[in-house]
Order: structure tokens, then sequence, then C-alpha cells
């Protein structure tokens, strides 16, 4: 009975390793509206076990009114107290500021809406080999020695802290991924943009903010611009592997006008179309370069699968990996695309 056990401590641990890459919380920000009066060197406002990060010198008697984020819950902010820490001068705070991002989410149309934030499977993290590897010893040692009790609940504990103590997740793959989708129809475009650590945002853009696993902490830094825009960035706290994924809202035009099939600003190292009719597979162009016709359809690589996922049915798509202006990487998913043929 203690040799069995000593088996399920260790496998009690397994759904955690392998649930790691895949969960994705919602850590779209609350915004405080806060007044601080100089001097001071900036520091840091605490709601709860969030924190947020000022990066700002006032000389003695000037003050300024600040835009100040928080990954936190509704029922947090109705419940917690701001807690100020800056290196002399004062703090205040003044109102929650409505929601933005939430109404700029309802204006876009439902196709894109109906899209939660993607984890691109080429960005996340997983289990490490070593990981794998104790996982595995301990297994097989509380298997070998299972006529010793006692030794095997001590094998099964000690492997069990060894996997939450030792790194038990790694980064796979690129540490960035930008992902372009549309709707021609409507002209609206989110830019998608995954990435390890650390992740700048432009707060008037943003739409969704996501992090990789889900439940990991999320912290900000605020640099206030003078005479600039401010900068704001999220980070995850101590959370190896951790991704963060934002959905911006992106205004500039990839289509040319007319309602033509051809593309202005960008050129495809890669596309695929798919044809409005019920059952229509996914059909490969190859490459495009920016204002020539649709190519014609040949044999090429299928696109990524995580690309192709949720798809609405009976309507006409266009895929693509494309480069944009100053050599950024990107892939592209459009809606209701033309396809002339």
């Amino acid at each position: 009975m203690k040799a069995l056990f000593g088996l399920l401590v260790l496998l009690v641990f397994t759904p955690a390793l392998a649930s790691a890459a895949d969960s994705l919380g919602e850590v779209t920000p609350r915004m405080a509206v806060v007044e601080v009066e100089g001097p001071m060197s900036g520091g840091t406002i605490r709601l709860g076990d969030h924190l947020t990060t000022v990066v700002l010198q006032l000389e003695s008697g000037e003050t300024r009114r600040l835009r100040v984020p928080f990954s936190a819950t509704q029922a947090e902010l109705d419940t917690l107290e701001l807690d100020f820490d800056f290196e002399g001068g004062t703090a205040r705070f003044l109102e929650w500021e409505a929601p933005g991002a939430e109404q700029r989410w309802e204006r876009l149309p439902a196709g894109l809406r109906g899209r939660p934030i993607p984890a691109p499977s080429g960005v996340r993290a997983r289990p490490t080999p070593l990981a794998f590897g104790m996982l595995a010893g301990g297994l097989l040692l509380v298997y070998l020695l299972r006529s010793r009790p006692v030794i095997c609940v001590l094998v099964g504990g000690g492997a069990a802290v060894l996997l939450v103590l030792l790194p038990a997740v790694e980064e796979v793959g690129s540490s960035r991924t930008v992902v372009l989708e549309g709707d021609s129809r409507s002209g609206s475009w989110i830019r998608i943009e995954v990435r390890d650590g650390v992740l700048e945002v432009e707060l008037e853009r943003l739409l969704r903010l996501g992090v990789v696993p889900g439940g990991a902490a999320v912290d900000w830094v605020v640099q206030p611009g003078s005479p600039g825009p401010a900068i704001f960035k999220a980070s995850v706290r101590s959370t190896p592997g951790a991704r963060l994924v934002s959905a911006e809202a992106f205004e500039r035009p990839l289509l040319s006008g007319g309602g033509e099939a051809t593309l202005g600003l960008v050129d495809f190292r890669a596309s695929w179309t798919r044809a409005a009719t019920s059952g229509a597979e996914i059909e490969a162009r190859g490459a495009w370069p920016s204002g020539e016709p649709l190519p014609a359809i040949r044999a090429d690589d299928p696109p990524p699968g995580w690309l192709v996922a949720g798809l609405p049915p009976g309507t006409e798509v266009l895929l693509g990996r494309v480069e944009l202006s100053g050599g950024e990487q990107a892939w592209l998913r459009l809606f209701h695309f033309p396809i002339r043929d």
C-alpha cells in the first residue's frame, strides 16, 4: 500500500506538466487614474498581489496625472485599495477609468470577435527533458523498490519535490510571433503578438491581453512620456517559459482598393486560399509579390494547423506568411477575401 502511495505522489504531478503549455489566462488591464506630486524619483503602486512600477522624475511642487494599469479582476478593484510606495513626494488615487478595451472589442465584426486570442503552438512552454526524465526515473525506482515501501515513499516524494523546485518547463519555438487578422468587408484588422517575458503594448489600441500559462502573475511598468506618449510594458512574474499574448487594433490597410484580388504594401512568402463553398479545401498559392495578381493554385506545403483552426465556415479566406515594412515577419488571416482565378 505504501508503494502504491509513492507511485500516486509522482503521478499527481503529471497532469500539471502536461497542461503547462496549454492554458491561456485573461489579463487585460484595468486603468487607475493617479495624481502624483514631486519631489519624486519613481516608485511602485500595489493592488493586492498586483504590482505596477512607475519610472518618473518630478521636481518639488511639480504634479502629473498618470494612467496606471493593473491586470486585476473587477472583484479585486472593488475590495482592495492602492498602496503607494514612492521615493519622496505624494500620490493619491482619483478614479478607475472606463474599460476602453471592451468597447473597442465590441465594435469589431462578429467574425473577428468569434476567435479568442490564439496561442500559436510554435511559441509556448512545454515540460523540459529533465522533468520528463525525473518523472520516468522516479516511476522506475518506485517500481523496482516496491518491495521496500518506506524507501518507495521517500523516492516518490523526493522526485515530486524536485519536479517543483527545478525548472519544469522550457520555451518552444520563436520568442515572438505576429498574426494579422482582418475582415475585407468591414476593413477591420487586429494585430496579435506573442512574446516571452515582456511585452510593450499601446493601450489606446489594446483589445485583449492574455498570458500562457493561465494563472501566471503579470506586473506592469509605466514610463510617462515627456513630451511623447507613455510607455506601458507588461511582464510575467517568475514563470519560466511564460508567454504574453496581445490583440491590438491594426489600422494600416493591406489590400489595394477596387475589390480586386491584388495586394498592396506587403509581400507574401507563402499564401493559401479557401473558397466559400461548403467543404472547400485549403489550396496553396505559393509566393505572392506585392501588387501582382493572385497566383494560380499549385502543389505546396499546407499552412500550420493553428493558422487553419477556427476558420469560419462558408467564408472565403486568405492565409499567408508575409513580410511587412521594415522586414517584420508575420502570419496573416483574412476573411471574405475576393478570390478571382
